[in-house]
């Protein structure tokens, strides 16, 4: 008897934790025996503990339920490697196991405050797909900057937020995931074939959403999901779906990665098959938004095997946000994943966390610079500017800044850097 009353006491400890408006632990949190953190509608849960097993379930199990975009559990996974699971439930009265998996396959380059966030919420509006996450604009998964109309019958009724912070320039973790929802999810009114789906995630800065052809379907009775996910280390994106849109590919493009050779950016990638394809232009931007054309590099045409394609950058003033327009004979174009690569080491380096941040954040800066650093909105709205001096670290508040995307620009005599920042 004095067992079973430790057992029922722990889960009372950890559903008072998922009571309060936000908690942090540096311990493991075992949830026993049918026990649930409960968040609200802004709750988040840090957990300070980088071991995969830092969150456990535990008898009959238990779970996280926070079913809202803005309920997070952040993970400082740092550079640790393993497999993590968050075990995301369903809301009451129904309660169903959802949970998402994490597993890094390359673990990331950070100084101690890598994290990784989770969030995941249903849909509730069929035609459309709403609510959407904040900084959606568009559901159309076929087309260039969504110039196309939405698509919402080809999505599953559920949105998920993951993402990595707080890591270097472009050196994030490497990881699969694996997404779970619930069968009911991806019914009709739904035109969705659940062994075809894939994940989706949004690219904001091209207000675009970029498919991940890995990936494998399995069903259950009332859950199902999508494993094997690859993440690569240069996903800076937090908002992902999982969609039934099976197109053509004229070019399977597997990877796309940068890496430093004697101060200069060495591009390169692979793809794993090619139908009718002419060439691939190598894109250059300063901020991650505006890009300009600067090399095109020929495509294999037709292939049914691997092929590697590589390219050196000679001139990093045309900017360190990289990717790929992929042009095929019949001039149908398709844009890649951006990639950021910084290998001039005379280059500021900014580090911006958390992020994304309730409002308050610090921006630190590799080395002692004069100059300045500017917040803007996507729309280029300066909000905010401060003038350097000589410091490393500064702290800025954007509490009474509407939740979004910002931009954090730091501009020196001779060089220029961007970083962006979600407000929640």
């Amino acid at each position: 008897m004095k067992k079973e009353r430790r057992i029922d006491l722990l889960v009372m400890v950890f559903m008072l934790i998922g009571l309060s408006f936000n908690a942090r632990t540096q311990n493991r949190i075992i949830i026993n025996n049918a026990g649930y953190l409960t968040f609200g509608t802004t709750g988040y849960l840090v957990v300070d503990n980088s071991l995969a097993n830092a969150i456990t379930t535990l008898g009959n199990g238990g779970g996280i339920i926070s079913e809202m975009e803005t309920a997070y559990v952040i993970w400082n996974v740092s550079i640790a490697a393993g497999s993590y699971t968050v075990p995301f439930c369903t809301a009451l009265p129904t309660v169903v196991p959802i949970p998402v998996n994490y597993s890094v396959t390359n673990t990331g380059n950070t100084s101690g405050n890598g994290f990784v966030i989770f969030s995941t919420y249903p849909t509730t509006v069929p035609t459309t797909q709403a609510p959407w996450p904040v900084v959606v604009s568009c559901l159309n998964f076929t087309t260039p900057s969504c110039s196309g109309p939405d698509q919402p019958y080809s999505a599953v009724d559920r949105f998920w937020l993951i993402g990595q912070g707080g890591y270097s320039f472009n050196s994030n973790p490497a990881a699969t995931l694996e997404l779970s929802f619930l069968n009911i999810e991806a019914a009709a009114p739904n035109t969705i074939t659940p062994a075809n789906l894939r994940a989706y995630r949004y690219d904001s800065n091209n207000n675009d959403w970029y498919g991940y052809n890995s990936g494998t379907s399995s069903s259950g009775p009332t859950v199902s999901k999508v494993s094997n996910i690859v993440l690569p280390s240069s996903n800076s994106f937090y908002e992902w779906t999982l969609a039934d849109v099976l197109l053509p590919l004229p070019v399977e493009l597997s990877s796309f990665e940068s890496k430093c050779l004697e101060n200069k950016t060495h591009l390169s990638w692979t793809t794993d098959s090619e139908s009718n394809s002419d060439y691939f232009a190598v894109e250059a931007s300063v901020d991650g938004i505006y890009f300009e054309e600067v090399e095109r590099v020929q495509a294999q045409g037709n292939s049914n095997s691997t092929t590697n394609y590589s390219y050196n950058v000679s001139d990093s003033r045309k900017g360190n946000y990289y990717r790929l327009n992929q042009v095929d004979v019949d001039g149908v174009s398709e844009l890649s994943e951006v990639i950021h690569s910084n290998c001039d080491p005379k280059l500021l380096e900014l580090m911006v966390y958390p992020n994304p941040t309730d409002g308050l954040f610090t921006v630190d800066i590799s080395n002692n610079s004069y100059g300045s650093l500017l917040i803007s909105s996507p729309l280029g709205k300066v909000i905010r500017s401060i003038k350097l001096d000589a410091q490393f670290s500064y702290q800025i508040d954007l509490s009474e800044h509407a939740p979004g995307i910002y931009f954090v620009t730091l501009f020196t005599e001779s060089n220029k850097s961007t970083v962006k920042i979600i407000k929640k």
